[in-house]
């Protein structure tokens, strides 16, 4: 619960929050190249 350690609730929210941002900056990178592949054509 909230009442037992709020560092550690704090702690879990930060790193789930980075790994959000890391699976969203990915799949950024990934659509952008997609993108930029597909408008310049092999």
């Amino acid at each position: 619960g909230l009442g037992c350690s709020p560092i550690k609730v704090a702690r879990e929210l930060g790193s789930e929050r980075r790994e959000t941002v890391r699976s969203l900056s990915i799949v950024g990178v990934g659509v952008l190249s997609g993108a930029v592949t597909s408008t310049r054509g092999p």
